[in-house]
């Protein structure tokens, strides 16, 4: 999961929320050797409970619920979620449980991080098990009212366990982004780099009226 991709809902704690909202997208679309689109949602139930979803056009989806509490003037979230890999053929229900925070640096600077922990039971059946580690931590920068700039670091780690331990594979992003805020309107420009993958661009839209 995604966590800069939920909806960081802080305005009922009336903290500047201007930034943090950029974090999120409602409607992105990714452009490299593969084009995807995502659609992400969230909807609040009440100040501190939240539920969400994401589906793309490669199959995948999740589901889930999160919990966000402030420490001072920081924002956590606690969120519990299953996903779905994407292939339908093959569809099985993954549990994960992640931890969001973010707060302000500066008046005009956020810096958040994330970690999510996932499980998942490959074949054969019980005797092969998979742990997922996924981590990053960025930084957001506004210049002005309607312009800010973001970088992330990202690193995926999996293990497979069958009688011990074994180091599957891991995986390190980079993505520096432009976010624009025009009458409630928000859209994303980011570019990702990774030596696993072809980098790729991803536009991306959210709404804050």
């Amino acid at each position: 999961m995604k966590l800069r991709l939920l909806a960081i809902t802080l305005l009922s704690f009336n903290i500047q929320a201007e930034i943090l909202d950029t974090i999120t997208d409602t409607f992105s679309i990714s452009f490299g050797s593969d084009t995807t689109a995502t659609l992400n949602a969230s909807y609040d139930l009440n100040d501190s409970w939240r539920v969400f979803g994401e589906v793309d056009t490669e199959g995948y989806g999740e589901f889930g619920f999160g919990y966000s509490f402030l420490t001072g003037s920081v924002y956590h979230e606690i969120a519990g979620y299953v996903s779905s890999p994407g292939q339908l053929s093959e569809f099985s229900v993954k549990p994960w449980l992640g931890y969001f925070v973010a707060g302000y640096v500066t008046d005009s600077t956020v810096l958040y991080g994330s970690l999510d922990l996932g499980y998942d039971q490959a074949e054969p059946i019980n005797t092969v098990h998979k742990t997922n580690v996924d981590t990053s931590l960025g930084l957001v920068q506004e210049v002005t009212d309607w312009l800010s700039f973001g970088y992330e670091f990202s690193h995926y780690h999996s293990f497979h366990v069958a009688k011990h331990w074994g180091n599957k594979g891991s995986m390190n992003t980079h993505e520096v982004s432009a976010m624009f805020n025009i009458k409630g309107v928000k859209p994303t420009i980011r570019y990702h780099i990774s030596e696993d993958f072809d980098n790729y661009v991803e536009l991306g839209l959210s709404f804050d009226f």
